[in-house]
């Protein structure tokens, strides 16, 4: 078993081979991209994010993970490790705290 699990959102912007290497939990936030809806990290990397930007009618926004996603990233970060560190976009930033 680990001593330290680290559960993150996907504001933080960690490269994946970093995410991989240490095991990182990223719970993924919603991007409103104009007409269109992604889950950061799965169906949108940030590379593609910056692609489309210049090309965007509107400003972009997200959606804070639901609490069920946190719950779950929790439970897989417990049964891992006996110690969680959860790291976080401030709450002036976003409302995923």
């Amino acid at each position: 078993m680990q001593k330290v699990k680290i559960v993150t959102d996907s504001t933080c912007d960690l490269p994946d081979k970093i995410v991989e290497e240490l095991a990182i939990i990223v719970v993924p936030l919603k991007v409103f991209m104009d007409d269109a809806t992604f889950t950061a990290g799965i169906d949108l990397t940030a590379e593609e994010f910056y692609d489309k930007m210049p090309f965007l009618r509107d400003t972009p926004s997200t959606t804070p993970p639901s609490p069920a996603l946190f719950f779950e990233a929790y439970e897989d970060a417990a049964s891992e490790a006996e110690t969680i560190v959860s790291i976080h976009i401030s709450r002036r930033m976003s409302f995923t705290i």
